[in-house]
């Protein structure tokens, strides 16, 4: 009897050898296939530029040194969209990673073949079916008003027989049920965010009105020895303001993050993607982004509030502010609570265009987790930091301090994340089965902010933004709590501020 179990033994022992050796022969292969695309992408990130300088034909003797530098600059800034488009086509990546990448590169791509209107109504479509795609099955959000009930509801269930002296510890258990809820901690952030920005804004004026030297005159700009080294490299090719500044336009990548992160927010919300992606929710990675936002503000007041430096745009204080400036104390306090749009006359350490960009580069490089388009994109937003800083809008520090304070905030605040306690099993309601009422409730407010922000002024789209925010409110008053038809105005307040300030 011990012969054959032994012959049995033997036979399992073949098969599982043949089996490890089949699957060593199927990786082998697959890597002899994977070698070809390998070399073919090298050959045509290297090559051109190769050719462009060693090919001994008349027409590439007769490109001047500038020719070339400019050519090999143009090709550099190819290269980025090329790999996105390249992880787009590699169907083995997780699908977060292959939207948010076609996302990003398509609309660049869009940029050159459409304008500002064009993009608005793509971003506009975008937020109406990120609405349409995320609306709950079962229309039963938790709201605020629901937490405040069930929380009650629970003590009163549990703790009938309680005296009025343990009254006072009931409702600090129901207030610390109410801030565990991971939308109300949301909404408090967007609070918090709120007074920071309007706190920003009035110390903008306080600063540009106290600065006496701006007023009558164009103040001496501090040397930035950034610039003057960007200078240097821009004069290697001839580039001209004009030149970059259309090489910025054409790379479009503030809206192009903006895309992405409709994107990358919509992978989060319907659990799209790998494992790591579904296990996160929209409301933990807005409170992240929220308090990121708000803290890179306040530092940034408290900077440039501290410091006064001196603008390096000629006449900015008449351009943009009362000369001189009101007397009368309500009419000074109007002044700075007045949205300062194009920002004050002081440069303002740090920079909020980049504390922005930095941070939408930060959500859509952590949804997507690739770190070839993760290095794409600060890559490019990069170059966008280099023209701003070329043109002397900012100084070299407000761009490089920008981008790395919020970098650094936002790897800190990762763990409210871990804390938000929110429900990742919601199930949504198919397109397909969207009615024609749902579609008007939500189409409208989307495709009016994009009439305002395409046909209207900057002071109408200001008031829009206050009349969503308005809008918000009353619905959450009417329905007792926060629903998802709030979530989708506010979108569409942040669709507007985005246009309005980015």
């Amino acid at each position: 009897m011990k012969e054959p179990s032994i012959k049995t033994e033997d036979l399992q022992m073949d098969n599982m050898e043949r089996n490890s050796h089949s699957q060593q022969q199927q990786n082998n292969a697959n890597a002899v296939q994977s070698k070809p695309k390998s070399r073919y992408i090298f050959a045509f990130i290297f090559l051109p530029p190769l050719l462009l300088y060693l090919c001994p034909s008349n027409s590439t003797a007769l490109l001047s040194s500038t020719l070339k530098v400019r050519y090999t600059a143009y090709f550099l800034l190819s290269l980025p969209f090329c790999f996105m488009a390249h992880l787009f086509t590699q169907t083995h990546l997780p699908l977060q990673q292959r939207l948010v990448a076609a996302s990003f590169a398509s609309s660049s791509a869009l940029n050159q073949v459409g304008s500002f209107g064009t993009c608005a109504f793509v971003a506009a479509t975008v937020v109406l079916w990120f609405g349409l795609s995320s609306i709950p099955l079962d229309h039963q959000h938790s709201s605020i008003a629901s937490n405040v009930a069930n929380a009650k509801k629970h003590d009163d269930d549990d703790g009938a027989d309680r005296t009025k002296s343990n009254t006072s510890l009931i409702q600090q258990q129901q207030l610390q049920t109410l801030l565990q809820d991971g939308k109300v901690r949301t909404i408090l952030a967007g609070f918090f965010v709120t007074i920071a920005l309007l706190t920003e804004n009035f110390l903008v004026w306080v600063v540009s009105a106290t600065y006496v030297p701006s007023h009558n005159d164009t103040p001496t700009p501090l040397q930035d020895n950034g610039r003057l080294v960007l200078q240097s490299l821009a004069s290697l090719a001839s580039f001209t303001k004009a030149d970059l500044q259309s090489i910025r336009d054409a790379l479009n990548v503030p809206w192009s993050l903006v895309s992405a992160l409709a994107t990358s927010l919509l992978c989060v919300e319907l659990h799209m993607g790998d494992d790591r992606s579904k296990k996160r929710s929209l409301w933990g990675v807005v409170l992240r982004a929220l308090m990121t936002l708000a803290f890179a503000r306040m530092i940034r007041g408290i900077s440039f509030s501290l410091t006064v430096l001196p603008s390096q745009i000629p006449f900015c204080y008449d351009n943009k502010f009362p000369n001189p400036p009101p007397d009368n104390w309500s009419e000074w306090i109007w002044v700075g609570l007045n949205p300062a749009t194009n920002g004050g006359c002081n440069d303002l350490i740090v920079s909020g265009h980049a504390t922005i960009t930095s941070l939408f580069a930060c959500i859509c490089t952590s949804v997507s987790g690739n770190t070839l388009f993760g290095i794409c994109v600060w890559v490019l937003l990069s170059v966008d930091f280099l023209v701003e800083m070329y043109q002397g809008l900012h100084y070299s520090v407000d761009m490089f301090l920008g981008g790395v304070i919020t970098s650094l905030l936002w790897k800190s605040f990762a763990h409210l994340e871990k804390d938000a306690h929110i429900g990742k099993n919601t199930k949504f309601v198919s397109l397909e089965h969207i009615s024609v009422s749902d579609g008007m409730w939500y189409g409208v407010p989307t495709y009016v902010a994009f009439g305002v922000l395409t046909f209207g002024s900057s002071f109408m789209a200001n008031g829009f933004i206050y009349l969503y925010l308005v809008c918000s409110v009353g619905v959450v008053v009417k329905n007792g709590g926060y629903s998802h038809y709030v979530q989708h105005l506010l979108l569409c307040l942040l669709y507007v501020a985005l246009g309005v300030y980015l």
